[in-house]
């Protein structure tokens, strides 16, 4: 009865947190969609910033979900997928402090909503998109530690793998920032890319919802 119970609260930790990362995921790509389509207003920007905290955070408890259910000869990655997570929520925590004290101070002095604005402060979309690059390592990591028992928990396995392209993608726009190369309408083309990273992740988010939803120990 006890560890029945205690399977039970595992299995709550992992599908709420699924979820909660799927509805964020989801709010971040309609924010980035906006971002597109009205770029002088910033409820874009600021949906994005909100919507990547709910993201990061649900991201850590989704890894420890994992980690519970992890097999003990396998725990290993797990534990190194958890500490990128873990960074990469404390870096979040870093960016966005900083963007919304300073759009607090710009909107005392009746300044633009410039911080939160990615064509004018480029540092901040380059630093966001090298956290959903860490998070792609981290797929990997949980991907390796998953056993195939059903066709489910192998398409999950599979996605969670190939989320490195989208890590690749991000990587390159690291080296970009390195060569300090320019490209015409790089942030539209790159919150596509973004939009379509999210579809991803969701699908991923799904798949772990049901993951946890069905597992016994």
């Amino acid at each position: 009865m006890g560890l029945n119970h205690n399977s039970f609260q595992k299995r709550k930790i992992g599908m709420y947190s699924s979820l909660l990362s799927l509805l964020s995921s989801i709010a971040f790509a309609i924010s980035v969609l906006l971002c597109i389509l009205f770029p002088d207003y910033p409820i874009g920007n600021t949906g994005i910033y909100f919507s990547n905290i709910f993201i990061t955070f649900s991201f850590v408890i989704i890894v420890y979900s994992y980690f519970l259910f992890t097999l003990n000869e396998d725990k290993s990655s797990v534990v190194f997928s958890l500490v990128i997570s873990i960074i990469n929520a404390v870096k979040n925590i870093i960016i966005h402090h900083t963007q919304f004290a300073v759009t607090l101070f710009s909107m005392k002095n009746n300044e633009k909503f410039s911080l939160l604005n990615f064509d004018q402060f480029e540092i901040f979309f380059n630093l966001t998109t090298f956290g959903y690059m860490l998070m792609s390592f981290s797929f990997i990591f949980i991907g390796i530690s998953l056993r195939k028992i059903n066709r489910k928990e192998k398409l999950l396995k599979i996605l969670m793998l190939l989320h490195i392209v989208f890590g690749s993608v991000f990587f390159l726009n690291l080296i970009r920032i390195i060569l300090n190369l320019t490209f015409t309408h790089f942030i539209s083309i790159a919150l596509i890319i973004m939009i379509l990273s999210c579809i991803y992740y969701s699908i991923i988010c799904y798949l772990s919802f049901n993951y946890f939803k069905h597992k016994n120990n």
